[in-house]
């Protein structure tokens, strides 16, 4: 049934509308799998290991209604599956993507791969407020909470170059290795990742808690049962189970088989 579910999940067809804005989330989260070794002596050794498995949700806001994807696969198949998703919520050639996740590398390249100008993308808020509480918590001197405090502040109000210039200063009297420094490099690497602004204006997300939560009722809610490891392609197979039982489709997926 996992197969078939897969297949029911890439297949499902895109609305007749196109939406005008899409939010788009995606990330990985860490599931238990075992695999099973031969061993020279011809017996098999069980191997355990933790294997990312990527969902995505897409979200119309105007109809408040999301989408969820997933795969076990490669990045480059993660933004693919983010973008089949995308066309299944009504993406369209006039579409915005607005995107929303954490720091990793790979999500905002994908972004860019799958969306091209049709998007904007910003790092998670909370995520880059973590690395303005490390900085707080570092230096009893600024003033910790207040400092804190100000500088979300800042950033949501569109001033993240302010905010770079003072992580800047205070890194040259703590150190390469301080958690100024870290944060400064940081930001610095995400400039265009930091419009917090033209998100709050336009009324919509700038946090990923939305697939955060997806992660803990769609797929950890399943696979991350106490004691429980999966076989690596039984994973996956449970997964896309979990994605078509969550964009509420379990019905239609039966009737199909059954037709």
């Amino acid at each position: 049934m996992g197969d078939e579910a897969h297949q029911f999940n890439a297949q499902q067809p895109a609305p007749k509308s196109s939406a005008e804005v899409l939010v788009a989330q995606i990330d990985g989260s860490m599931v238990p799998t075992v695999e099973y070794q031969e061993t020279e002596s011809g017996k098999k050794k069980r191997v355990c290991s933790w294997k990312e498995i990527r969902l995505c949700c897409v979200t119309d806001p105007e109809k408040e209604v999301t989408r969820y994807g997933v795969t076990q696969g490669t990045p480059f198949e993660a933004g693919c599956m983010m973008y089949q998703t995308s066309q299944q919520q009504g993406l369209g050639a006039d579409t915005h993507i607005h995107g929303v996740a954490d720091g990793a590398p790979w999500i905002a390249e994908q972004y860019e791969v799958q969306f091209g100008a049709n998007h904007t993308f910003l790092l998670d808020f909370y995520h880059a407020a973590e690395y303005l509480a490390e900085v707080a918590r570092e230096d009893i001197e600024i003033g910790r909470e207040a400092w804190l405090e100000s500088k979300k502040a800042q950033l949501k109000e569109g001033q993240s170059d302010q905010v770079i210039a003072d992580l800047a200063r205070l890194s040259l009297a703590k150190g390469e290795d301080s958690a100024s420094a870290k944060a400064h490099q940081y930001f610095s690497n995400r400039r265009e990742q930091l419009r917090y602004n033209d998100a709050i204006e336009s009324k919509l997300l700038n946090g990923s808690g939305e697939v955060e939560s997806g992660h803990r009722s769609v797929l950890q809610a399943r696979l991350k049962k106490p004691g429980a490891w999966w076989d690596t392609s039984n994973a996956e197979k449970i997964a896309q189970l979990k994605v078509m039982q969550s964009n509420g489709e379990w019905i239609k997926s039966w009737k199909n088989q059954a037709a």
